[in-house]
């Protein structure tokens, strides 16, 4: 089981040892290793070169970032994550998801 009760499902994995996770309304891939990736998502997109993993997280369309708790799409995603400072801050997580480490 993962953080929160929720279970972290297997659902393919490739010849290449990448790893495909469905949680809840999240799919994650883990790779075996550092990968160069090309995103084009709102929140860190761009190019990286040393990815270990990659998800998509389904919110509702109906929501709005300022309704959803943490108060963003940031604090939803990454709770306790101190956008200015990059680091963990002691505040409670907010009920949003929660990824593998």
């Amino acid at each position: 089981m993962s953080e929160r009760g929720r279970k972290r499902v297997l659902i393919h994995e490739m010849r290449s040892g990448e790893k495909v996770f469905l949680r809840d309304d999240t799919i994650i891939v883990r790779f075996p290793g550092p990968r160069r990736v090309v995103s084009t998502a709102r929140i860190n997109g761009g190019h990286r070169e040393d990815l270990q993993a990659v998800f998509n997280h389904h919110i509702p369309a109906d929501c709005k970032a300022g309704e959803l708790p943490g108060g963003s799409a940031e604090g939803y995603l990454f709770p306790g994550l101190s956008p200015a400072a990059g680091k963990r801050t002691r505040q409670p997580p907010c009920s949003g998801p929660s990824f593998p480490a």
